[in-house]
C-alpha cells in the first residue's frame, strides 16, 4: 500500500469529490485533514443543510474535479429556480420512483429526485447495490453506468483493491467476482479494483497546472472526470462498446472501453481490448496514439466549447 497505509477500507470523501479508501491514503495523495471527511462521497447529502436561497431549490450534483479545488471549487450541488422552463429535448432520466422523464429539467420541474440518468430499466428496479471502480457503492448497475463508472463486483464496496502489479490482493479475498463476459478476451484489473473484466484500459497521467490554465481562460469552472469521458465517448464508434472511467487514487484518469452486451461478440471484445494499458516508458502502438489524440481533442473541445 502507498505510504505504508494499512489495507483497510474506511472510506473518506475528498473535497475534489473523490472517495478514498482510508484517511491514510487521502493524506498520502496530498490531502490535508481539513480537505476530507469520513464516509464515501456518494453517501453525503450536499443539500442538507440547504445552502441555496429560499427561492431556489438545491440539487445534488456529484462530480470529481481534476482542477485545483482552492482555485475553481468543486461544488457537489447546484441551486436552480423553483419554477423551471424546460425544452422538449429527449435525454431520458429515471427518478427514485422508477418513473421516466424526457430530460433532467422536466424531472426537477415536477419536483422529483434523480435516481440515474438514462431510460428506466426494469432490471434495476429491485437491483442489489454494486461497487464501482471508483470505490463508490451504487444502488444499481444503472446508477453506476449513469456516472460512466463500470462495476467491479456486486455488493457494497469493502476492499481497497489492487493498486499496482506488486500490490497484495488479500483485501479482495472476500470479494466474489462476477464471471467474465467472454472467453476470448484478455482480462485486465483496473487500478484499485479487485476483479478482472473484459476491457481495453488506458491509464492517463495529466498535468493539473495545464488543466487549471484551460479552466482559467474558459469558463472558470472546474474540469471534471465526467466531462472528459463524455468528450472521448463521442469518438468511440464500435456498436455495443461504451466508455467508462474514473479518477484513480494514484492520480490517473483510468479509461475503460467495455462491451456492454451480456454476451459480447468476439469482434466487440477484440476492438475494445485493442486499447492497451500503457505504462510510462512503454512504446505506444498506433492505435494508442490515436486514443491519446482523442483525449487531446477532448481537452480542446472542453477549452473551446464551454
Amino acid at each position: 500500500m502507498p505510504c505504508n497505509c494499512a489495507e483497510q477500507f474506511v472510506p473518506v470523501c475528498g473535497q475534489n469529490g473523490r472517495t478514498y479508501p482510508s484517511a491514510c491514503i487521502a493524506r498520502c495523495v496530498g490531502l490535508q485533514d481539513h480537505q476530507f471527511e469520513f464516509g464515501s462521497c456518494i453517501s453525503k447529502d450536499p443539500c442538507n443543510p440547504n445552502p441555496c436561497p429560499q427561492n431556489q431549490r438545491c440539487i445534488p450534483k456529484p462530480q470529481v474535479c481534476l482542477t485545483t479545488v482552492d482555485k475553481f471549487g468543486c461544488s457537489q450541488h447546484e441551486c436552480l429556480p423553483r419554477q423551471l422552463t424546460c425544452d422538449q429535448a429527449r435525454d431520458p432520466v429515471c427518478d427514485t420512483n422508477h418513473l421516466e422523464h424526457s430530460n433532467l429539467c422536466t424531472l426537477y420541474q415536477r419536483g422529483k429526485s434523480l435516481l440515474y440518468k438514462g431510460p428506466c430499466q426494469p432490471f434495476c428496479r429491485a437491483a442489489e447495490p454494486v461497487c464501482g471502480h471508483n470505490g463508490e457503492t451504487y444502488s444499481s448497475v444503472c446508477a453506476a453506468y449513469s456516472d460512466r463508472v463500470a462495476v467491479d463486483y456486486h455488493g457494497p464496496c469493502q476492499a481497497v483493491g489492487v493498486l499496482s502489479v506488486s500490490s497484495s490482493v488479500s483485501e479482495c479475498a472476500a470479494v466474489k467476482c462476477p464471471s467474465l463476459s467472454a472467453t476470448e478476451c484478455k482480462p485486465v484489473i483496473p487500478p484499485g479494483a479487485c476483479c478482472p473484466l473484459c476491457a481495453g484500459m488506458l491509464r492517463v497521467l495529466f498535468d493539473k497546472e495545464k488543466l487549471d490554465t484551460i479552466a482559467k481562460v474558459t469558463n472558470k469552472k472546474p474540469i471534471t472526470v465526467l466531462e472528459i469521458l463524455q468528450k472521448i465517448r463521442m469518438h468511440v464508434s464500435v456498436p455495443q462498446c461504451d466508455v467508462f472511467g474514473y479518477f484513480s487514487i494514484e492520480s490517473e484518469i483510468v479509461i475503460l472501453i467495455i462491451p456492454v452486451d451480456h454476451y459480447p461478440k468476439a469482434l466487440q471484445v477484440q476492438v475494445s481490448s485493442s486499447v492497451p494499458s500503457a505504462g510510462i516508458g512503454a512504446r505506444p502502438p498506433c492505435h494508442f496514439c490515436l486514443f491519446l489524440l482523442s483525449l487531446g481533442l477532448a481537452l480542446h473541445l472542453l477549452w473551446t466549447h464551454n
